[in-house]
């Protein structure tokens, strides 16, 4: 079981540098995709190790939602953006976003975030009885790297994926920190999570709508 945490450690840090790094938002929802499929398996294999059929089917539930349900609304909605740009003969731009960092500086405090995440809270569980919480720096580093990604982008399908990350870091945290996440807490946290990607759906496509574009820092005239 550890081989198969520390596989989905590995999975999620790589995956979250690509993101902080790239600016196609398709790629970026594609390696959301990943990351869904890397925590989904980390609660499959603890709750088989553990005996829990609960857990595995939650696992699946989890696998389900952020490997596939997820990135297909985002997904969904950055098609429907460049659909509507060629109903209106315009060139769309909304496949790829702006940032605050160029892709080098994005990775490299990325980088400095994971290094601090380990160097801060790794001697914090080292001397933890479970066997997999050394790995809870992982999770934390995806945290921060959510917020990181929220903060540096510009349009809001962006700032979405940078919301999903955090939430799979969080999710990652639990999983490494007991060893597993309990099934009630991760259910009702999964369908949360998905009722606020719907909700900033809607939001983006009024944004859309109304101003004709999903740039966020274009707005900042809009206030008193």
């Amino acid at each position: 079981m550890i081989f198969t945490l520390q596989l989905c450690a590995g999975t999620l840090l790589i995956s979250t540098i690509v993101i902080a790094w790239r600016r196609s938002l398709r790629s970026s929802a594609r390696l959301l995709s990943i990351q869904g499929i890397a925590i989904g398996t980390g609660l499959i294999a603890v709750a088989v190790q553990r005996g829990v059929v609960a857990g595995v089917v939650v696992g699946i539930g989890v696998l389900g939602l952020k490997a596939y349900l997820l990135p297909l609304l985002i997904q969904r909605r950055l098609r429907l953006m460049s659909e509507d740009s060629e109903k209106l003969g315009t060139q769309s731009d909304e496949g790829r976003d702006d940032t605050y960092l160029n892709p080098t500086a994005g990775v490299f405090v990325s980088s400095i975030l994971i290094g601090g995440s380990f160097v801060v809270t790794g001697p914090l569980f080292a001397n933890s009885e479970s066997t997999s919480s050394s790995l809870t720096p992982t999770g934390i580093a995806l945290v921060l790297i959510g917020f990181l990604i929220i903060a540096s982008r510009r349009r809001a399908v962006s700032q979405l994926i940078g919301f999903v990350v955090v939430d799979n870091g969080i999710t990652a945290t639990a999983l490494f920190v007991s060893g597993g996440v309990p099934t009630l807490v991760e259910l009702s946290a999964s369908i949360d999570v998905l009722l606020v990607v719907i909700i900033l759906q809607a939001f983006t496509h009024r944004l859309r709508g109304h101003f004709g574009h999903t740039d966020i820092s274009k707005l900042r005239e809009l206030h008193d």
